[in-house]
């Protein structure tokens, strides 16, 4: 009887908030007040014998309330988290902690790469090579995993970027060489794989040999596995993963200090020749369009009227083959070559300027003046560069730079570089230039340079170019650095933009003509 009065409560009590909460919102739709039912479930409470309340009390009181507990993340899980919110160090303690526990975590030791990244961000390259070099490592003793073959040339790359910016570069050749031996051995008696994967680590290889002067032994490397990738025993389908293997060694020979017009005419050919056989693989297509784009990426600046030819006939070609299953492929590639349209303009405006005097300097203020004036370097080759204190690829042409200078500084030579304000001020405790929020005065930020350039060891005299100076575009300036040479007479005999070996090798060359030595 009891149990059936509580029942009847406790029903009563849920009909009464029902029609309560509906009276609510139906006055609340209408906007009309609402009278509120009596509170019968604390009138009828009253009729409840005490021991069944009691009861029911101690119930309520026995039920605790449910803990909010927080998940716990994973090792992988705070490492990605840590960096998402920048905190590198953090980031790598966690994952050697929980390396140290299950080295052999394959997703893990992937995170080695992300946090290289995050290091790059902050320049702190050290630490950046520091777990590159550990993920190589790991990759080399496991090479019978497909995800290492197929990722181990990423992760050199990424090595050797971190090692030009530091004193690891003997350290990463070690490792390209170990890796190279290693994956070799590891596709020896798996032709599909070899024809797969060692092309790209020949090419790796080849450019640091290139590098280091050794463009000879680079194009005697490429060759050798052109032969072997040619005599892999492939058939069906596998003849057109040959022929992007070798497509892959051609082009990185085509492009290698020293290459020949025979190296790029080799690839041309092959070019044709691999677009036409394969017509249907996708993979060929996305090589032959890489292979397209290399090469008009290294001929536009000292031949823009071939490298528009070049633009206009494989152009049409790729869109004759498209269908809906090669779309994106070709999007991709057609809006690539448009983007070089501005480039070559660029290109045939500099081209232009050869044999052409070379425009006024216009000069604010001097960094490393010393006793020189404008007028002191009329008779004189000069090699002006265009540069800025944020330039990563400027910073990598100053060993040049100090190595020029002294080379030819007695033979009547002088290097003149050339910048502007960019807001930057210099930070004593990191020796860096860094860009201020604040706005920075022209006393400041030349004080900014100088530093700059006593913190690299570079004495050359720069000029610093006022607000609003024409004197960049009439050099025909849209990327940095960009050297150029004016011989004796004040007439304009070069024009480089970028950095890298093969740019160096060429500015010394004719550095070389114009001094006479």
């Amino acid at each position: 009887m009891k149990s059936f009065v509580l029942c009847a409560i406790v029903s009563c009590c849920f009909l009464t908030l029902l029609v309560t909460e509906s009276s609510a919102q139906e006055a609340a739709d209408k906007k009309v007040p609402v009278t509120t039912a009596p509170n019968i479930a604390a009138t009828a409470s009253k009729s409840v014998p005490k021991t069944d309340k009691d009861q029911l009390t101690k119930q309520a009181d026995d039920e605790e309330p449910e803990k909010k507990v927080e998940k716990k993340l994973s090792p992988l899980e705070e490492v990605r988290d840590l960096l998402s919110k920048r905190k590198v160090d953090q980031a790598a303690k966690v994952l050697d902690e929980a390396l140290a526990k299950n080295p052999g975590d394959a997703k893990l030791i992937k995170l080695r790469g992300s946090i290289a990244s995050g290091y790059l961000r902050t320049r702190q390259y050290d630490k950046a090579f520091e777990q590159s070099e550990k993920l190589v490592e790991y990759q080399i003793d496991h090479l019978d995993d497909a995800a290492n073959r197929a990722g181990i040339v990423s992760s050199l790359s990424m090595m050797r970027l971190f090692a030009t910016r530091t004193d690891k570069k003997e350290t990463a050749e070690k490792l390209i060489d170990q890796a190279f031996d290693a994956l070799e051995q590891a596709t020896a008696d798996k032709p599909l794989e070899f024809v797969r994967r060692m092309p790209q680590m020949v090419t790796t290889r080849a450019s640091y040999l290139a590098s280091a002067g050794k463009s000879d032994e680079a194009h005697q490397l490429i060759d050798q596995y052109v032969d072997r990738i040619d005599a892999a025993e492939l058939s069906g389908e596998n003849e057109a993963v040959k022929a992007v293997g070798k497509l892959r060694l051609l082009t990185s020979a085509a492009i290698l200090p020293g290459a020949e017009s025979e190296q790029r005419g080799r690839l041309d050919e092959f070019l044709s020749q691999s677009i036409e056989q394969h017509a249907d693989s996708n993979e060929v297509l996305s090589a032959y369009t890489q292979g397209q784009l290399m090469l008009i990426s290294r001929t536009y600046r000292d031949e823009p009227e071939n490298a528009q030819q070049r633009i206009e006939k494989v152009g049409a070609l790729v869109t004759s083959k498209a269908d809906k299953s090669n779309d994106v492929i070709i999007k991709s590639f057609l809006r690539q070559l448009k983007s070089f349209e501005s480039r070559i303009e660029s290109a045939l405006k500099l081209k232009a300027m050869i044999g052409k005097p070379a425009p006024a300097m216009d000069i604010e203020a001097w960094v490393n003046q010393g006793d020189i004036t404008r007028e002191s370097l009329d008779g004189k080759v000069l090699l002006i560069d265009f540069w800025s204190v944020w330039c990563g690829p400027c910073i990598m042409t100053f060993p040049h730079l100090r190595q020029w200078r002294e080379e030819f500084g007695d033979q009547g030579f002088e290097i003149v570089g050339v910048t502007r304000y960019y807001n930057y001020t210099w930070d004593d405790e990191t020796e860096r230039a860094t860009r201020s929020k604040d706005e920075v005065d022209p006393e400041t930020e030349q004080e900014t340079i100088a530093k700059f350039m006593q913190h690299h060891e570079l004495r050359h005299p720069t000029i610093i170019t006022p607000q609003g100076s024409d004197m960049q575009k009439e050099y025909g300036v849209t990327g940095i650095p960009h050297v150029v040479l004016v011989d004796r007479e004040g007439i304009v005999q070069f024009v480089k933009v970028g950095a890298g070996e093969s740019t160096a090798a060429a500015i010394h060359a004719k550095l070389k003509e114009l001094v006479g030595s």
